[in-house]
């Protein structure tokens, strides 16, 4: 079977995917060589589930350690594409019929912004399920405008996703050590971060009043994690040795840089939140979240029914 047969026939699968964004679009693509990322998993089609079945007996019989590892590690990989696709199909068919979807379709379609759409989709999909009324691609008071518009007990909240890559130093560390096979010191991803929080911010900037904004950051394609917002908007932990010179007494304790987003921009506590999630599958497709929510200017009451939204 030839790589177009095996794209249609997993396409087949994907009834959300292929209705909304066609099949002729599918067919472009693959005759251009693309890489992009529908293209690529579609292409590797059903997974092995006689492979993987026989590697489940295997699992069954092995101890753990290595060997247990690799082999669940291997199954996870036979799989991965399809829970992806699988994944992008049920979020598809949630927002099916909202206006303006095809914002989210066109960041889909487009190679660079694959994963953001992906993100994009993701939480609109976990909003409209929850919250049941939303509103995609929402013009903002300041004529911009926003990913999404939800709305908890009778208010409008106003939501950005982003899902931040590797930035180029990280990327030229790890090629560094590769090619090297040695240890290398990774750059503090702090300043990074920050510089993303403003970007985001900026949808909300010059809104007199300010609007009840969130922040949603998916950070499976970059190298920082939950920490390193904590960092940003806390300021960096370091640790403080104090010698008594009298009596020789040493105290070491943790303090926090007072440097952070609000040091370089007070406007920023306006922000309601952040909430930093990563996305993840069990070997059997369940999609599984680890999250965190900091709240900023959003009281605990405010930030109270966002705390179930991607828990699994």
């Amino acid at each position: 079977m030839n790589e177009k047969d095996i794209l249609l026939g997993t396409l087949k699968e994907f009834s959300a995917i292929a209705g909304l964004i066609g099949e002729d679009w599918f067919l472009r693509e693959l005759d251009e060589g693309s890489k992009h990322p529908l293209i690529t998993y579609l292409a590797k089609g059903r997974p092995n589930y006689s492979k993987i079945e026989h590697l489940n007996e295997e699992l069954k019989k092995t101890e753990d350690g290595p060997v247990k590892a690799s082999t669940m590690l291997i199954i996870y990989e036979l799989q991965y594409h399809f829970f992806v696709l699988a994944h992008l199909n049920h979020c598809l068919e949630v927002l099916n019929g909202e206006p303006r979807l095809g914002e989210i379709l066109d960041h889909l379609t487009c190679e660079d912004h694959f994963w953001n759409g992906y993100s994009e989709a993701e939480i609109g999909s976990l909003l409209k399920e929850k919250f049941g009324e939303i509103e995609l691609a929402p013009t903002l008071p300041n004529g911009k405008s926003a990913d999404v518009k939800f709305k908890v007990e009778g208010t409008w909240i106003y939501a950005e996703v982003t899902t931040p890559e590797k930035g180029q130093k990280f990327s030229e560390i790890m090629k560094q050590a590769i090619a090297t096979e040695e240890a290398v010191k990774l750059d503090d991803s702090t300043g990074r971060v920050r510089q993303k929080i403003h970007e985001e911010f900026e949808h909300f900037r010059s809104i007199l009043g300010g609007v009840p904004a969130i922040v949603f950051v998916n950070t499976n394609q970059c190298e920082y994690d939950d920490l390193d917002i904590e960092d940003a908007l806390m300021g960096t932990p370091k640790l403080v040795i104090h010698t008594n010179n009298a009596t020789g007494e040493v105290k070491t304790f943790w303090e926090r840089d007072s440097w952070t987003v609000f040091e370089e921009d007070e406007k920023a506590e306006t922000l309601g939140g952040i909430i930093s999630y990563e996305r993840n599958f069990t070997n059997t497709g369940k999609v599984v979240f680890d999250a965190r929510i900091f709240a900023i200017s959003f009281s605990k009451k405010d930030i109270e029914p966002l705390v179930s939204l991607l828990q699994t």
